[in-house]
């Protein structure tokens, strides 16, 4: 048996420095023995709300049907943006995912003049997860008993009418501005940190409230206060009965919110192609159909392609309508 040199056993030692990056980067790129490590999905909210028990709901899936863990970790902070920068900002190998709403992968850019980021150039989305629909609800002292006649008396009196919403740029404000520009009229919003409260209905300091629907079934169930349409092209599960802003008269009408699971730009295909299959498969199974009920969310799915060009429509279509409200962050 010949016993190498020190010399020869250098120049191996070398060598093998030599292949093994070359040999992590061939895997990199191809995506191949992906997740070899735990990956993390940044939530950029804070944790307990919607968007967090979403990624949540996502990150659980991913660990069981993909053999490692799927960490959370909530980076938030301007309106989503602190957490999207982060995850824009690191390396494209699969490790760094991003689970967004529509605002730091799109109506950010709209609102905000300066962004650390770009959300087009930054990302490549994976999915999109679902839709969650807004309601819009009124106290049991209004004359509205449905979204007609809501704008109706909000045409009779500009401006004179109170819209709560859940936060100025929200998907449920961005809703009743496009409502408002539909019927040429206008309310004073009056923001809240999350849903507006059934209290300020029921006492008369609210004409209506905008928000997600599970925060206002039981009291829609219970009579306590009107709920005059749904802001989704189908019904809510939740509540069946409502009908949808199309059916209330505004025909092709829809303003949903929406998660969406998007990567750093470069990360490769097949990393994005196994993602994107295994959370398809998610969101067609009981189990995901049984946990998007909790949260009145409306599945989507489709392929990553399906994903940047829904990104690129929602733009389109609401650009307009925050610039002519003057919505900004």
């Amino acid at each position: 048996m010949r016993v190498p040199t020190p010399r020869s056993w250098i120049a191996g030692v070398a060598l093998a420095m030599l292949l093994v990056p070359s040999t992590v980067a061939g895997q990199t790129a191809s995506g191949s023995g992906w997740p070899a490590r735990p990956v993390t999905i940044v939530s950029p909210f804070a944790a307990g709300i919607a968007p967090d028990i979403v990624t949540r709901m996502i990150a659980q899936e991913l660990s069981e049907k993909l053999g490692q863990r799927f960490v959370v970790e909530n980076r938030a902070g301007a309106s989503g943006n602190i957490g999207a920068q982060h995850v824009a900002q690191s390396p494209p190998d699969g490790y760094t995912l991003l689970l967004s709403t529509p605002y730091p992968v799109g109506f950010n850019k709209l609102m905000q003049s300066k962004l650390q980021f770009d959300p087009e150039a930054d990302f490549a989305p994976v999915v999109t997860v679902a839709k969650s629909p807004q309601i819009f609800v009124a106290g049991p002292q209004s004359k509205a008993r449905n979204l007609r006649e809501l704008m109706d008396l909000a045409k009779a009196r500009p401006g004179a009418l109170t819209a709560g919403i859940p936060g100025i740029g929200t998907t449920s404000h961005i809703a009743i501005e496009a409502l408002l520009n539909l019927s040429n009229t206008s309310m004073a919003m009056v923001p809240y940190r999350g849903s507006p409260p059934v209290a300020d209905l029921l006492s008369g300091q609210l004409d209506i409230g905008v928000g997600l629907v599970p925060s206002y079934v039981g009291s829609v169930n219970g009579g306590q206060i009107v709920a005059l349409a749904v802001s989704s092209s189908k019904r809510s599960e939740q509540l069946p009965n409502v009908p949808t802003a199309e059916e209330a008269g505004f025909p092709g009408f829809e303003a949903t919110g929406w998660y969406m699971l998007v990567a750093p730009k470069g990360t490769p295909q097949p990393i994005i192609e196994r993602l994107n299959g295994a959370v398809n498969d998610y969101i067609r199974s009981e189990k995901g159909k049984r946990q998007f009920y909790t949260l009145d969310l409306q599945a989507v799915g489709g392929s990553a392609q399906d994903a940047k060009a829904f990104i690129a429509s929602e733009m389109v279509k609401w650009a307009s309508i925050i610039k002519k409200a003057n919505i900004k962050l």
